[in-house]
């Protein structure tokens, strides 16, 4: 609702700023105007004990013999390099083995080259 006020500013004052330019109105009444500033989030860090009882419910969300569909293989493994480098859910999924993770450095160094994106009708795929 928010941002379709905000756009419906952005036309009016272009469309009023036009009126000004061809001499159809003397002022821009809505030049003044300014839109109403979203309120900042609260940001909520996961504590360890809290990342632990995510970890299990995803653990066991996995091993759920009532659910339906194909395992999901590595949403284990996402939630860890999501809550251990701060990657997106989508970077995590795409990451591949070989190419982006170097195992030889000293730290461990995770490459994050790609994404995942998903397009309406069709497969997710890497970007």
């Amino acid at each position: 609702m928010v941002l379709a006020a905000r756009n419906a500013l952005g036309v009016l004052k272009k469309v009023l700023d036009r009126a000004v330019i061809l001499g159809l109105r003397p002022d821009n009444p809505a030049a003044p105007m300014k839109p109403k500033r979203r309120p900042k989030k609260e940001i909520h860090a996961l504590q360890a004990d809290d990342l632990q009882r995510v970890r299990q419910a995803v653990t066991a969300y996995t091993n759920r013999p009532d659910r339906s569909g194909t395992a999901p293989k590595y949403l284990e493994f996402a939630l860890d390099i999501m809550s251990g480098i701060g990657a997106r859910i989508g970077e995590a999924l795409a990451i591949r083995s070989v190419e982006d993770i170097d195992l030889l450095s000293e730290p461990l160094v995770i490459h994050i080259t790609g994404t995942i994106v998903d397009y309406p009708g069709a497969a997710a795929v890497r970007q």
